[in-house]
């Protein structure tokens, strides 16, 4: 009886919590941290910094010369060649519905924008299916900071930084 009540708590917490990034990954994914996998954060329009307090890669937007422009980080894929359904994990904002852009070898495979959101840092996802990816390739996200101009700031409005915690790549067929 413990056993079954252990299991039924823990279904619980999963569905109301949604489920932890790295249990949401099957054991032939791979998980790329935006933080610790993207060596080169500074090659967009704008850079990124490293977020440790919301563990994602953010625009500084308090820096008028960054805002609404691209930023990108890039890794080198180092898996096996296949094709991936590659899925993001954003962050939505307050104030702003952010997009993010995924280039492999230069080529983009399309936009997504985070929804409006009322929960500030809530995780938000979206997959890009199929996409055949070698070894050595060259993977980026890109993101730009925005405001939706619903959060007064300063005389102005609050901008969301474009924050992304990773990327998840699934083998597919």
């Amino acid at each position: 009886m413990k056993r079954k009540s252990l299991f039924i708590a823990a279904a619980l917490c999963w569905i109301s919590f949604g489920a932890p990034e790295a249990a949401a990954q099957s054991d032939d994914s791979i998980y790329l941290n935006a933080i610790t996998d993207f060596p080169s954060i500074e090659s967009g329009m704008a850079p990124y910094y490293k977020d440790p307090k919301h563990r994602a890669l953010a625009i500084n937007a308090a820096n008028r010369d960054f805002r609404g422009k691209w930023a990108k980080a890039e890794t080198t894929f180092n898996g096996e060649n296949g094709f991936y359904d590659v899925t993001i994990t954003a962050l939505k904002e307050l104030d702003g519905e952010c997009a993010y852009r995924l280039l492999l070898n230069g080529e983009e495979f399309g936009v997504f924008t985070n929804p409006e959101t009322y929960v500030n840092y809530e995780t938000s996802s979206h997959t890009w299916p199929k996409i055949k990816i070698s070894k050595g390739d060259k993977i980026a996200v890109c993101s730009k900071a925005c405001s939706n101009e619903k959060t007064p700031e300063r005389g102005g409005y609050a901008w969301a930084r474009g924050r992304w915690r990773g990327l998840q790549l699934s083998p597919t067929e």
